[in-house]
C-alpha cells in the first residue's frame, strides 16, 4: 500500500515536472520570439533614426547649396546697381536704376522668405548678434518701398519715440526682413492717398538689454475678425480672393511670426474691415555703450529756435515737431499754405518772430511750391524753408530751386537727416553743439583715410561677385587681387604680402575652410584678418567660421 502510494506521488511529479517543462520552454520560445521582434524593432528605429539624420543632412546640404546659388547672382544684381547708383546719370536712368534696385530687393525679400521657413522648420536658422543703429536700419526698409508708395501716393512715415535707444545690438538683418514683410504688406493693401506709419516704441528697459514694440500702421481695406487667425500660418491668407487679387507666397507672416519668437518676441494684429490695420510685434535687443548714441545739439544762436510745420497730414506733423522740440526748438503747427501766410504776414513785427518753415511739397488749395513762392515775393521774407515731399522728383526739386527753398527732404524723415538740413540752411556745421558727434558719412571718410593703400585678397569664384567685390574696394583706395578659388587663395598668400583676406565659403578645388585652415598652419599668418563672405547664411555658419581659423564673416548680398 505504502508502495503504491509513494508510486503515485512519484508519477504525479514527474507529470507536474513534465508540464513545467513545458511551460518553460513555452515561455523561453515566447520571450526569445519577443526577443527577436524587439530587436527587429529597435534595429528598424536605428535604421529610420539613420535615415531620418541622412534626410535632415541632405535637406540642410539643399538649402545650404540653394541659399549660395540664388543669392550669389541676386548679390551681384544688387551690389552693381548700387554701384551705378553712386555714380553721375540723368534723372531718368537714376529712376530705371531704382526700380531695379527695389525690384532686387523685393525678390531677395521672397527668396529669403521661402528659405527661412525651411531653415526654421529644421532647426537651422540662427542670430547674429551684432552693433547697429536703429535708424540706419529704418532708413534702408523704407528706401525699398518709396517708388513702390509714391506710384500710389501713399504718404509713409516713421515715428521713433524719444525714449529709444538708437545704438542697439542685434540682428538687424532679421528685424528688417520683418519690417519689410510688414511695410509691403501695408502698401499692398492699403488704397490710393493712403498713409502708412511705421512706429517703434520703448516696451521693456533694462541696464544690458530692452524691449522694443514695432507697429506698421496702415488705412488700408482691414481685416475680418474670422480671418485674423488664418494670418500667421504657413501659406495661408486671409482668404482665397487675396492671392488672386494681390498675389504674395502666404509665408510672409508666417515667417514674421517665427522671427520674432526667435528674437524673444511675439507678433499680433488690430484690424478692423474698412478702417486699417495696425501690425505690432516685440522683439528683444541688447544696447550698445551710452557713447555710442547720437546726440544733436544745435550751436548756441540757433537753440530754441520758433519753428512752424505746414502739413495736412497730421501724423506727420506730429512726428516733425517732436523731432524739432527734441532739438529744443519751440514749434506750432499749421495745416495748409493760407493758414501759413497769415501767420507769417506780420512775422517781422513779432515780439519773437518765427525763423524756420517746415513745409510739405503735396497739400490741398496752395501747395508748398506756391506757398513758398508767395512767402518770397509777396512777404519779401528771407525766412529758411525745407521742404518735405513723400512723392519728390526732379521736377519738383528743381521748382523748389527756383522759389528759393533751403532743402528738399524725402519722406520719411529721420531725425538725423533733419538735424542736417536745419544746419545746412543756417549755413552751420552738422552735429555741432556741446557734445560732437560723427556721422556716418565722416566715419566711412575716416575709414577710407586709414583704409587707402592696404591690400586685400578676394577669394571668390563668381567672375560677377569678382567684379563687384574689385569696384567697391578700389572705391575706398585699396588695392585688391582676385583668386578664383581656396587652393590660389593660399598660393597667393604664401608667396604675396596682404593686409586681409575676404574669403568666399563655396569654391571649387578647395573650399574657404580648408583654404583658411591652411594659411593659418603657418605662424607667420596667425593675426591675418581673413573675412569669410557667405551666401549660405546658414545656423552654425559663423561657428564653423571661427573653428577653421577666420576672424568673422559677412552674409550675401
Amino acid at each position: 500500500m505504502i508502495i503504491a502510494i509513494y508510486c503515485l506521488i512519484m508519477m504525479v511529479s514527474v507529470v507536474m515536472i513534465l508540464n513545467l517543462n513545458r511551460k518553460i520552454k513555452a515561455s523561453h520560445s515566447k520571450l526569445e520570439i519577443e526577443y527577436n521582434i524587439r530587436k527587429e524593432a529597435e534595429k528598424g528605429l536605428i535604421n529610420a533614426k539613420e535615415s531620418a539624420e541622412a534626410a535632415t543632412r541632405a535637406k540642410s546640404e539643399f538649402l545650404a547649396n540653394m541659399s549660395h546659388e540664388i543669392r550669389t547672382p541676386m548679390n551681384g544684381v544688387i551690389a552693381a546697381a548700387d554701384l551705378a547708383l553712386s555714380e553721375q546719370m540723368c534723372p531718368k536712368v537714376e529712376h530705371y536704376l531704382k526700380i531695379i534696385h527695389s525690384s532686387a530687393y523685393s525678390l531677395l525679400g521672397i527668396i529669403n522668405n521661402i528659405l527661412d521657413f525651411s531653415k526654421i522648420e529644421s532647426g537651422k536658422l540662427d542670430l547674429e548678434m551684432r552693433p547697429f543703429v536703429l535708424d540706419d536700419v529704418l532708413d534702408k526698409v523704407t528706401d525699398l518701398f518709396l517708388n513702390k508708395a509714391a506710384d500710389k501716393r501713399i504718404e509713409l512715415l516713421v515715428d521713433i519715440n524719444s525714449e529709444v535707444p538708437k545704438a542697439l545690438i542685434g540682428d538687424a538683418m532679421r528685424l528688417q526682413q520683418i519690417l519689410k514683410n510688414l511695410i509691403d504688406n501695408a502698401i499692398k493693401f492699403t488704397g490710393r492717398g493712403g498713409v502708412i506709419l511705421v512706429g517703434v516704441k520703448l516696451a521693456n528697459n533694462s541696464s544690458d538689454s530692452i524691449k522694443l514694440m514695432f507697429f506698421v500702421k496702415d488705412t488700408g481695406v482691414g481685416i475680418s475678425p474670422e480671418s485674423i487667425s488664418k494670418l500667421f500660418q504657413p501659406f495661408s491668407q486671409a482668404d482665397t480672393s487675396t492671392t488672386r487679387r494681390f498675389g504674395g507666397t502666404g509665408l510672409g507672416l508666417c515667417i514674421c511670426k517665427q522671427l520674432a519668437e526667435l528674437m524673444n518676441g511675439r507678433i499680433w494684429v488690430e484690424s478692423e474691415p474698412g478702417k486699417g490695420s495696425t501690425f505690432a510685434f516685440t522683439v528683444c535687443v541688447g544696447r550698445q555703450p551710452a557713447d555710442h548714441e547720437r546726440r544733436f545739439i544745435p550751436p548756441p544762436e540757433i537753440q530754441e529756435l520758433n519753428t512752424v510745420v505746414v502739413d495736412d497730414c497730421e501724423d506727420s506733423q506730429i512726428i516733425i515737431q517732436k523731432m524739432l522740440e527734441s532739438f529744443g526748438f519751440t514749434v506750432m503747427t499749421v495745416s495748409s499754405g493760407k493758414k501759413v501766410l497769415e501767420i507769417l504776414k506780420d512775422n517781422d513785427k513779432q515780439k519773437e518772430p518765427l525763423k524756420l518753415v517746415m513745409m510739405d511739397w503735396l497739400m490741398p488749395g496752395l501747395d508748398g511750391i506756391e506757398t513758398a513762392r508767395r512767402i518770397r515775393q509777396e512777404l519779401k521774407l528771407d525766412i529758411p524753408i525745407i521742404m518735405m515731399t513723400a512723392f519728390g522728383s526732379e521736377n519738383e526739386m528743381q521748382d523748389a530751386e527756383k522759389v528759393g527753398i533751403s532743402c528738399f527732404l524725402t519722406k520719411p524723415i529721420y531725425q538725423s537727416t533733419l538735424f542736417n538740413a536745419i544746419m545746412d540752411a543756417f549755413g552751420k556745421e552738422v552735429f555741432k553743439g556741446a557734445e560732437e558727434e560723427i556721422s556716418i558719412a565722416t566715419k566711412a571718410s575716416i575709414y577710407k583715410k586709414y583704409l587707402k593703400g592696404t591690400r586685400i585678397l578676394v577669394a571668390e569664384d563668381n567672375p560677377t561677385n569678382q567684379e563687384i567685390a574689385i569696384a567697391i574696394l578700389e572705391g575706398a583706395g585699396i588695392t585688391a587681387e582676385i583668386a578664383k578659388n581656396g587652393k590660389e587663395a593660399v598660393e597667393a598668400v604664401m608667396t604675396k604680402k596682404f593686409d586681409a583676406v575676404l574669403m568666399d565659403i563655396q569654391m571649387p578645388e578647395m573650399d574657404g575652410f580648408d583654404a583658411t585652415r591652411l594659411i593659418r598652419k603657418e605662424k607667420k599668418f596667425a593675426s591675418l584678418p581673413i573675412v569669410a563672405m557667405t551666401a549660405h547664411a546658414m545656423k552654425g555658419d559663423e561657428e564653423r567660421c571661427l573653428e577653421a581659423g577666420m576672424n568673422g564673416y559677412v552674409s550675401k548680398p
